[in-house]
C-alpha cells in the first residue's frame, strides 16, 4: 500500500523530509516535485520488485495514459530501478502456455495486432499464462545489450547476410536527449495494459517475465546452433511450410506477406503467387528464443503463427523433423471461451470446477510417463470437453457458439529431440542423436520420469475456429 502524508491546503508549512517521502516496503522514493530530496536520500531498490511495484513507486498509475515528464537525473534513476526486475529466474510453471516473444509484446505496441481479451481462452484453459514485460524490454539497460544482437536490430551478431529488421529502437538507442519523450509514449501504452491484467496477475492467471534475462547468457551458444540448423536439408521445406507472413521475423517483427505482382509469362509464374525470404537466420533464431523460453517457464508454446510452430518444432527436434498440419481428428469442440465478457473472466477461471480439470489433465499431458498414459489423458480431455458444452452456468457467459480446440501430442521430447508419434500426422520424421546445445536444452524443471530421463510430450494447442 502506498500512502503519503496530506498536508493541508493553503498551508505556510514547510514540508519536512517525513513529509516529502513516499514509504514502499521500506524503500524511498518521492513525487516530482521533490528530485533532489530523492537523489539525496535515496536507498537502493527492492529486490525482486516486481512491475506493479516499479510502476507504483514512480507513480505512473496516476494518469497512466498522459504519464509526465522526468527531469533527466530522474530517468538515470529510474532505469537504475528497472534493473532491479527479474533478477531471479522465473518459477517454472508445469501447464502454463507461452504465446511466444513477439506474441506477447505485440499486445503492448502502439499498434497490436491483437488485444488484451484475446488472451481470455489461453487464460481459461491454462494453468498460467507467461508474457514478457513490455516496460523492462523496452527501458532496462541489460535488455538493450540483448536486443542488439538480434537480426530484426539490425544486428550481424547471428548473419551477415541482409536481412529485413523493423524501426522498433530500445529506450538506449535514442539521443539522451530525446529519452524523455521516448519513455512518456512507451509508458503512456504499456502501463495501461499492464494495470488491466494486474488482477489477472494477482490470482496467478498471468506471469511476467523478462526474455532477456533468460536468454543472454545462451547467445554465443545460439549463434553455433543456428548455424547448424541452418544446413539441415528441411529448413528450406520449414521455411516455406506456410506463406511467409505466417513466420514471425523476430521478437518485435511479425510476419510480411510477399507475393509476385504481376503475371511472369517467362517462368509462368502468376500474380499473386507466394514467395519467401531466402535468408532463414531470423526464424531460426526467433525459434530457438521461443524454445529456450518455453523450457525454462515449463510451458507449452501457442503461437498466433502456425509458422512459428513448425520452426519451433524443427528446432526441438534437432533439425531432424518437423511437423505437418494438423489432422482433423486431433480436434476438441469447446464452448467459445471467447465470448465471454473480458470482466468475466477472473470469476469463470476461479468458478468453473470443469475448467480447472481441463487445465490440470493437460498439465499431466505434458508429463505422461508413457504413450498409453498420454492416450488416456487425452480420451479424458475429449470426455470433459462434452461435459464443459453442457455446462449450464458456463454457456451463461459464452453463449451457445463453439469453438474448435486443436490438442496433438507430438511424441516423447528425449534428450531434445522427438520419439514416437501419437498424433496422426504429427512429425514427417523421427530422430535419435542431435545437436549439443539442444540437448541440453531438455527440460529440467519437469518431475518425476521426465526430470530423470529428460521425456516430455510436446503437446500443441490452438485455438483454430468458432462458430
Amino acid at each position: 500500500m502506498v500512502r503519503q502524508r496530506q498536508v493541508r491546503s493553503g498551508s505556510r508549512h514547510c514540508p519536512t523530509r517525513k513529509d516529502r517521502i513516499i514509504s514502499i516496503k521500506g524503500r524511498h522514493c518521492v513525487s516530482h516535485k521533490y528530485t533532489a530530496v530523492l537523489i539525496k536520500h535515496r536507498k537502493s531498490p527492492i529486490k525482486n520488485m516486481d512491475i506493479f511495484e516499479f510502476i507504483r513507486s514512480w507513480n505512473l498509475d496516476k494518469n497512466p495514459t498522459t504519464p509526465r515528464t522526468f527531469k533527466k537525473r530522474e530517468v538515470d534513476l529510474l532505469l537504475e530501478d528497472i534493473e532491479a526486475l527479474y533478477t531471479s529466474p522465473a518459477e517454472p510453471k508445469i501447464g502454463s502456455l507461452n504465446p511466444g516473444i513477439r506474441d506477447g509484446l505485440d499486445l503492448f505496441s502502439s499498434q497490436p495486432q491483437r488485444r488484451l481479451d484475446s488472451l481470455s481462452v489461453p487464460i481459461l484453459l491454462s494453468k498460467r499464462v507467461w508474457l514478457p514485460d513490455p516496460v523492462f524490454s523496452a527501458i532496462a539497460p541489460s535488455a538493450a545489450s540483448v536486443w542488439e544482437k538480434m537480426p530484426d536490430s539490425g544486428s550481424t551478431y547471428f548473419t551477415n547476410a541482409p536481412v529485413i529488421h523493423t524501426g522498433w529502437k530500445h529506450v538506449a538507442q535514442i539521443p539522451a536527449s530525446q529519452r524523455k519523450d521516448a519513455l512518456r509514449t512507451i509508458f503512456s501504452v504499456a502501463i495501461p495494459r499492464l494495470l488491466k491484467l494486474e488482477q489477472l496477475v494477482q490470482c496467478g492467471a498471468i506471469g511476467f517475465y523478462s526474455w532477456e534475462r533468460l536468454v543472454e547468457d545462451d547467445l554465443p551458444k545460439f549463434q553455433e546452433t543456428a548455424m547448424t540448423l541452418k544446413e539441415s536439408g528441411l529448413v528450406d521445406k520449414v521455411g516455406t511450410a506456410y506463406p511467409q507472413h505466417d513466420y514471425s521475423l523476430g521478437t518485435r517483427l511479425s510476419g510480411i506477406r510477399i507475393t509476385i505482382q504481376d503475371d511472369h509469362p517467362v517462368t509462368g509464374a502468376k500474380a499473386g503467387t507466394p514467395l519467401w525470404i531466402s535468408e532463414k537466420m531470423p526464424i531460426l533464431v526467433y525459434g530457438l528464443l521461443n524454445a529456450l523460453t518455453s523450457d525454462r517457464l515449463a510451458s507449452r508454446f501457442e503461437p498466433s503463427l502456425p509458422g512459428d510452430r513448425i520452426v519451433y518444432d524443427f528446432v526441438r527436434s534437432n533439425g531432424k523433423s518437423y511437423t505437418d498440419k494438423p489432422s482433423q481428428d486431433n480436434f476438441l469442440q469447446l464452448p467459445a471461451l471467447d465470448a465471454a465478457v473480458w470482466e468475466d473472466v477472473v470469476a469463470i477461471r476461479k468458478d468453473s470446477e470443469l475448467l480447472d480439470r481441463f487445465r490440470e489433465m493437460l498439465a499431466e499431458l505434458s508429463i505422461a510417463e508413457s504413450s498409453l498414459a498420454a492416450e488416456a489423458i487425452r480420451g479424458g480431455l475429449k470426455d470433459l470437453a462434452k461435459e464443459l458444452n453442457a455446462d449450464k452456468a458456463l454457456l451463461k457467459r459464452t453463449g451457445s457458439s463453439t469453438l474448435n480446440f486443436l490438442l496433438a501430442i507430438l511424441g516423447g521430447t528425449l534428450v531434445g529431440g522427438y520419439t514416437g508419434n501419437l498424433a496422426s500426422g504429427a512429425l514427417t520424421t523421427a530422430m535419435s542423436a542431435g545437436i549439443p546445445y539442444l540437448k541440453d536444452l531438455a527440460v529440467t524443471a519437469f518431475g518425476g520420469q521426465a526430470r530423470e530421463t529428460k521425456l516430455r510430450y510436446e503437446v500443441v494447442t490452438r485455438i483454430l475456429h468458432r462458430f
